[in-house]
């Protein structure tokens, strides 16, 4: 059973894996979510995920992707939501209200 889920962006990047694996290895009831515009990241992403989305909207048009990820973190009862790329802070920082 999981305790938590863990939803990343940026699923491509160096951060973002080294994250899912560090969070994959040592705790074993957490299931990691991730998520990236670019639709190339259906096939490279992180073999350390659960679960990945391909976005619709970039980080290019603030408001439509802070819906798209408040939707998936609803939809798929994300506890936390890591935004790995510092653009993505702002985004970060309305999800949690």
């Amino acid at each position: 059973m999981y305790n938590c889920k863990v939803l990343l962006s940026d699923s491509t990047s160096y951060k973002a894996v080294t994250v899912c694996t560090f969070i994959k290895k040592m705790y074993t009831n957490v299931k990691v979510y991730t998520c990236d515009s670019r639709t190339a990241s259906r096939f490279f992403h992180t073999k350390y995920t659960d679960h990945h989305i391909v976005l619709e909207h970039t980080i290019d048009n603030p408001e439509s992707y802070k819906r798209e990820i408040l939707s998936i973190i609803e939809r798929y009862g994300i506890h936390i939501f890591v935004p790995v790329r510092s653009e993505e802070r702002r985004v970060g920082k309305e999800c949690r209200s």
